[in-house]
């Protein structure tokens, strides 16, 4: 069972050889991703009407984006590129397969129209919010996965791009992985 409906988690089943698996495809914006979570039975006995004792698992990884040490100044975008976005989760190995990107695999961090004032007094501040964290499918990101900074800082009207490759980096299921922006 899928609840939400309409939470893109989408269950498959195959009647040989008896399988499940769940098709999903993470949402563009991170206030529409959700935490996914899993509870796959024990085999029971087949008389009906007793309890089955469910153990539920985080099957998505959380990533966060904080500011680190960086000048004063507006960043005015952030975003991970090369992602996987979509793939297949097969609950009887709690695993995920078939990762693949669709549409650029392009996530933008959240953040305030005007842009965010930074400075030093912003060091370890959270860009993320509960609300904005990202829910991803867990993965290795692969050659070309970076986090792209759009930055002005005080004094320029110029932004700046600065990326920094990701690649390498595993974003594993049930943990949370944390970016610091650091600018110099």
């Amino acid at each position: 069972a899928v609840t939400p409906s309409n939470s893109g988690f989408k269950a498959n089943i195959n009647v040989a050889p008896s399988t499940v698996t769940f098709d999903y495809k993470v949402p563009d914006a991170a206030a529409d991703q959700m935490d996914i979570m899993v509870a796959n039975p024990d085999p029971v006995a087949t008389s009906y009407g007793e309890s089955v004792p469910l153990t539920f698992r985080h099957v998505l990884a959380a990533v966060n984006v904080k500011v680190g040490s960086v000048p004063s100044g507006t960043i005015t975008s952030i975003k991970f590129t090369g992602v996987y976005n979509k793939g297949s989760y097969y609950p009887s190995s709690n695993e995920w397969t078939n990762r693949n990107i669709e549409d650029g695999g392009e996530f933008n961090v959240t953040l305030p129209e005007s842009g965010l004032s930074v400075g030093s007094a912003s060091n370890g501040t959270s860009i993320t919010t509960e609300k904005t964290s990202f829910m991803m499918i867990p993965q290795q990101l692969f050659t070309g996965a970076e986090i792209v900074v759009s930055f002005i800082p005080t004094g320029r009207t110029e932004p700046l791009t600065l990326r920094a490759s990701i690649q390498g980096d595993v974003w594993e299921m049930n943990t949370t992985t944390n970016y610091l922006i650091n600018i110099s």
